[in-house]
């Protein structure tokens, strides 16, 4: 049973996690029940709730993100990878018709801008076909995306097929211009015959959960 309380203070040193909204963390724990292979890009406090969900039945969680928590607060049997979800090539141009600025500053933003071509060497990039190659009989049945604020659109674009039939996608920060995260991916489920929303919160960043009802 998640208890909030406890979450927060093992997560103390973010300065995120408390604004996560709590109606938003529990829904995200009630739609990852019965999920067998999960995969979230930005790690943090929705790990706990996202694991604890999926817990009963899931064999394979990943959590991606540029700098993974302490040890202290990790779970013992997610896999924490630290890297690039993507590569340069599915990030946006700002000079592509369309575009849209984040009001906030992202580390994507050098390759975003055109200032550099390549992701910070330091770090893998590509993390998230890695795991699909690596995995060839596998379709994750729960997805959430909380990456960066330019690469949630292109996380959408490279994993809605890989969802099966009956599978989630999760999807934080949808509202512009609070966000440029996932405005996109949103409208589009909305508007697709592929899938049905069966969450979408008004909260400050707003969730979206839906389900793949059938092939595009």
């Amino acid at each position: 049973m998640i208890n909030r309380k406890d979450i927060l203070k093992k997560f103390s040193f973010s300065n995120y996690a408390p604004n996560f909204n709590e109606n938003d963390l529990f829904l995200l724990n009630c739609h990852s029940a019965g999920a067998t292979f999960v995969i979230e890009t930005g790690t943090g406090i929705s790990t706990h709730y996202v694991a604890d969900g999926a817990r009963p039945t899931c064999n394979m969680m990943y959590s991606i993100d540029l700098r993974l928590p302490p040890e202290v607060v990790r779970i013992d049997w997610v896999t924490y990878l630290q890297g690039w979800s993507l590569v340069p090539e599915d990030l946006p141009s700002s000079s592509s018709s369309g575009f849209k600025k984040s009001q906030y500053r992202s580390p994507e933003d050098l390759v975003v801008f055109g200032h550099v071509d390549k992701m910070d060497k330091d770090l893998p990039d590509d993390v998230l076909r890695r795991i699909i190659r690596e995995n060839p009989d596998r379709h994750p049945d729960f997805v959430f995306s909380d990456g960066g604020e330019y690469s949630g659109y292109a996380e959408w674009r490279l994993l809605a097929d890989q969802i099966p039939i009956g599978g989630i996608w999760a999807a934080h920060d949808i509202y512009f211009p609070k966000s440029v995260k996932h405005w996109q991916s949103t409208m589009e489920i909305e508007t697709s015959k592929s899938w049905k929303v069966l969450v979408k919160t008004k909260s400050k960043q707003g969730l979206l959960i839906a389900r793949r009802i059938s092939d595009g």
